[in-house]
């Protein structure tokens, strides 16, 4: 059965036919229904719900109710217990923002009168997203925040250190229950029914922003026995623009509102209100109703085709694209191999090679990856690898031929940049493993700090000026970057110190004296990396270091 057929429901696909898309983790593409559903909305059911008493307006009031029915029923859940956002992201730090009104904050002072300090247990793989808010939470606070470790050997958690970091002093447990990095699943019952075990009081959130795309109906927060959990629509084949929270109903109900306004309020005087019955409670505002209405098109698209045949699809695929990989032996995967606790994303790197710049050859191959540290920096520095990996998240529209492309593609690379004919190219590399005028330098008169998000790349810039002459001594950079960054430093501090430039001189270089020096074609998604030592430069001479 050619599953991937399913492709032509996909106009992206129609519309970009060359184009090989292996980047689903991010975003997934969108079916022709949704697209339709969204354009009939605005084309011929435009309008506002609420008080509205005229009969279009009750006709979306119901098309937004049945979405809602859909996308409970999708996790098992009520439609009471389903609180639309804008994305993952957002439920969780509308989350962080309100859970304080479920603790018993005297029972919180008389633990901390004891000197015991409340607890908030992650995981070492977790997003930004499920990390950063809750960090900042335990900072606001004084509470610990506490990290399950994870086993490097076989990119699970370490179960055993798991059971070590559950007190009954856990007040908060959030994890993601899939890896957007490693593929993993990870057994979040199992996990939350330990926390429940060591304190009954203890909030379970479960981040499953990777896991709905692929797991779907087999996501039960019955099951789970979670308090609450998050995902987006944009990674379900839906819009963007749409995030769900869950919440039980008896959280939901004790729980503070995050938005006060229209639509969320029961009765209001000029000293208080009393907010509506759920869900209406965390309905203030007018809501995003085309995407929501549209986001449940999605799901019944899905239940369509079929989410086991979409799931068995998607791990003989998984399976197909490891094999493929571990054919290649200068590629390390990061992915549990032997385990059927996963999800089809896969992330690897190339022996001597960044991320970045793999990933910018299978650009002008028409093949979309991901590359860099995936919004998950401390699970980079755990794995050793803080220039980031490359990442390919398939999807049932993906096909075993795809993955032959990129096979394929993948050794051109490497051996394009093993070949020595391939002389400019070559340098580059050369520049990039060997790095000139890298270092520190003694006593420095300006320096510079820069960093390029897009690809990780983090540069200091040193240099001694001569201020009797106005010529530069000795320039230097260190840090991490990729190749193009790595070869450009090393060229431009080169052409400074060999020409013996003076400051008004190395402040007139621009963007074009950088590409000539790398003499090969820099795109413009690679821009940033190939200028990022000019900026760091002009950005040293501009600030003189003080005495």
């Amino acid at each position: 059965m050619i599953f991937y057929m399913h492709k032509d429901d996909f106009p992206f696909f129609k519309n970009n036919p060359k184009l090989i898309y292996l980047d689903n983790a991010a975003t997934s593409q969108k079916p022709k229904v949704m697209i339709e559903s969204l354009t009939n909305f605005y084309e011929n059911e435009n309008s506002n719900m609420g008080r509205g008493i005229y009969t279009l307006s009750q006709n979306v009031k119901d098309k937004f109710d049945s979405s809602k029915q859909k996308i409970a029923s999708l996790i098992n859940a009520s439609p009471d217990e389903i609180i639309f956002t804008q994305n993952t992201t957002h439920s969780i730090n509308q989350l962080v923002y309100t859970i304080d009104s479920l603790f018993d904050w005297n029972e919180i002072k008389s633990l901390k009168e004891k000197g015991i300090v409340p607890e908030i247990l992650l995981t070492e793989m977790e997003h930004h997203s499920n990390l950063v808010p809750w960090q900042q939470f335990a900072k606001h606070l004084g509470w610990k925040a506490n990290f399950i470790k994870l086993n490097q050997k076989t990119f699970e958690l370490d179960l055993d250190d798991a059971s070590k970091k559950f007190s009954v002093n856990t007040f908060i447990f959030s994890i993601t229950q899939a890896s957007n990095v490693l593929g993993v699943i990870n057994p979040v019952k199992e996990l939350i029914k330990l926390a429940k075990q060591k304190n009954s009081k203890c909030i379970c959130i479960v981040d499953a922003a990777q896991s709905i795309p692929h797991l779907f109906d087999e996501v039960d927060v019955k099951e789970l026995d979670c308090d609450f959990l998050a995902f987006s629509g944009h990674k379900i084949y839906g819009p963007s623009g749409i995030g769900i929270l869950y919440g039980k109903k008896e959280l939901l109900s004790r729980l503070r509102p995050f938005y006060y306004g229209g639509g969320m309020i029961n009765e209001v005087n000029l000293e208080s209100f009393t907010p509506a019955d759920l869900p209406l409670k965390f309905e203030g505002g007018s809501q995003n109703i085309s995407d929501i209405i549209t986001l449940g098109e999605s799901v019944d698209y899905l239940n369509k085709v079929g989410f086991k045949k979409i799931i068995s699809y998607e791990k003989e695929l998984e399976n197909y694209t490891l094999k493929k990989l571990g054919e290649i032996k200068q590629i390390k995967i990061y992915h549990p191999v032997s385990s059927s606790s996963t999800i089809p994303t896969i992330s690897f790197s190339v022996e001597d090679f960044h991320p970045h710049d793999i990933a910018h050859f299978l650009s002008e191959e028409n093949i979309c990856v991901r590359a860099g540290h995936h919004c998950c920096m401390p699970l980079m520095t755990v794995l050793g690898t803080t220039e980031g990996l490359v990442r390919i998240s398939l999807s049932f529209y993906n096909s075993k031929e795809e993955i032959d492309s990129l096979f394929l593609a993948l050794k051109e690379f490497i051996s394009l940049n093993s070949n020595s004919s391939q002389e400019k190219r070559q340098q580059i590399y050369d520049l990039y493993k060997n790095p000139e005028n890298y270092g520190n330098i003694s006593s420095p008169t300006h320096s510079s700090h820069i960093h390029n998000p897009l690809c990780g790349d983090d540069m200091t810039l040193q240099i001694k000026i001569n201020k009797k002459i106005n010529k530069i001594e000795d320039i230097k950079f260190n840090g991490k970057g990729c190749a193009i960054s790595f070869a450009s430093a090393s060229l431009l501090t080169d052409l400074i110190k060999s020409k013996s430039l003076t400051k008004d001189q190395i402040m007139k270089l621009k963007k074009e004296d950088v590409l000539d020096l790398l003499e090969i074609p820099i795109s413009s998604v690679r821009l940033k990396c190939a200028l990022l030592p000019l900026e760091a430069i002009h950005k040293a001479l501009e600030n003189e270091n003080e005495k």
